[in-house]
């Protein structure tokens, strides 16, 4: 059991090494698609913009940015932050 608690504590560990993706949001009046990546404390918004040169090859527009910082507890009490930034484009 311990075993399966230390296995499950460092795969989600894990997933903060991720990268991350671009995902489909909508699509506009146009029939264009909107796209949002999230980019959170290891991942600046340097590399939205990284993801958002590579997901359009002609160049994208800016629709949206931010960037908030939060604190949240886990079922422990303890308490963590970051900074949650994401970037809403939209392809030329």
């Amino acid at each position: 059991m311990k075993k399966m608690v230390i296995l499950s504590v460092l795969l989600l560990g894990a997933c903060s090494f991720i990268p991350p993706q671009v995902e489909f949001l909508y699509t506009d009046a146009y029939n264009i698609p909107v796209y949002v990546i999230e980019c959170n404390n290891r991942w600046g918004l340097s590399y939205c913009y990284k993801k958002a040169d590579q997901t359009c090859p002609y160049g994208f527009n800016v629709i949206d940015k931010s960037e908030n910082s939060y604190t949240d507890s886990d079922m422990d009490g303890k308490v963590y932050g970051g900074i949650r930034r994401s970037l809403i484009f939209q392809c030329k």
